[in-house]
């Protein structure tokens, strides 16, 4: 039976947590990008933690200046918490269980390094999730800058097609950008990262999907608000390209393991102190599981996998587009290979870093 979030009773209380690590040159603009919205006009309790983790430039203190500057402004309140330890795990499980208020309704996501062109962005997305009760989760349509304006070069006219090919009305609906999305308060709440993680919104995903590994999948808890977009700077080259794949690829096979691993855990455990102990007993725990993961595997049966994604895709599209972007799929699917091979090569010799 589909169980449904009831709705938080009460004046609605957000908390926008941005993450922002060595991320000097873009707080300030995704600072005014989230002042600008009419989030702050719609009656809620809102404010901004600013999450400065393992920084070593002047993020916090550029934060700290244009929050001073915003909320003798206008109505914006922001708090920059400057945490000592990186990674996007740790300060994600800091920042839902210690630093955000624990009554808060929903809880936003969000990089430090996006813009919002749209003011409703936020509000957008908690009116989607107040008006599907089913969903746990919420994501806003991760949209490229060089999809805003036309190609300036042949690399850039790939990467808009192959954002063109990957736009599934199905996948997209049930996948989370890890760059924006929204959680109900009680969910997050319910969910531990492994600290460590190469990429938690695949973990997030699955933790949602199965009510933090205690039930079934069930892939209606997640969505996407069709209003809802967010810009991001792409990869500029085909180099950076190979090296955000290579990551993705790690991070997915990281995320499979760990998967397995909570799974797997004593019955009577409950999954996110599960995690918390792990974190605390073994802080390598994460990164050990994927290299014990690949001991044996075929990175052959890796590259028919992956390889064969881009393909996939096609079906969603009318033939005549699937002709058109059928060069382009095909080139990502071949570039599959290398970066298989790349990412199965650092795994064995345990260069893993995000």
């Amino acid at each position: 039976m589909t169980q449904h979030n009831p709705p938080p009773s009460g004046p609605v209380r957000v908390c926008i947590g941005v993450f922002a690590h060595n991320e000097e040159r873009c707080i300030e603009a995704t600072l005014r990008s989230i002042a600008a919205q009419s989030v702050w006009k719609a009656g809620w309790a809102v404010s901004v933690l600013v999450l400065v983790n393992g920084s070593s430039d002047q993020t916090a203190p550029i934060a700290e200046r244009v929050a001073r500057e915003l909320a003798a402004a206008g109505p914006f309140s922001a708090e920059v918490c400057v945490l000592a330890e990186g990674g996007k795990s740790r300060t994600w499980n800091t920042y839902v269980h210690t630093l955000a208020p624990p009554d808060t309704d929903f809880l936003f996501f969000t990089d430090a390094d996006i813009q919002l062109p749209d003011p409703t962005t936020f509000v957008d997305i908690i009116r989607f999730l107040q008006a599907t009760p089913v969903a746990a989760i919420c994501t806003s349509r991760p949209t490229k800058e060089v999809e805003l304006r036309p190609a300036r070069s042949l690399f850039e006219w790939a990467t808009k097609r192959i954002s063109e090919i990957a736009q599934n009305p199905v996948a997209s609906r049930r996948g989370v950008s890890g760059s924006l999305y929204c959680l109900r308060g009680h969910e997050a709440r319910a969910i531990a990262l492994p600290v460590g993680l190469l990429g938690e919104d695949g973990y997030v995903r699955t933790a949602v999907s199965t009510r933090g590994f205690r039930a079934p999948p069930d892939d209606t808890r997640l969505d996407r608000c069709p209003t809802a977009r967010h810009v991001f700077s792409q990869v500029a080259s085909l180099g950076e390209f190979f090296t955000h794949e290579r990551r993705l690829m790690m991070g997915t096979l990281q995320n499979r393991a760990l998967w397995k691993i909570v799974e797997q855990r004593p019955a009577d455990t409950d999954p996110s102190q599960f995690v918390f102990r792990l974190n605390a007993a073994q802080p390598g725990w994460a990164r050990q599981a994927l290299i014990d993961s690949r001991k044996g595997a075929s990175v052959l049966e890796l590259i028919r996998e992956t390889g064969a994604i881009p393909l996939g895709q096609l079906r969603f599209h009318p033939l005549l587009r699937r002709l058109a972007l059928f060069p382009v799929a095909l080139a990502r699917a071949t570039l599959c290979v290398p970066v298989c091979i790349s990412a199965e090569r650092a795994i064995r010799q345990g260069r893993i870093s995000w």
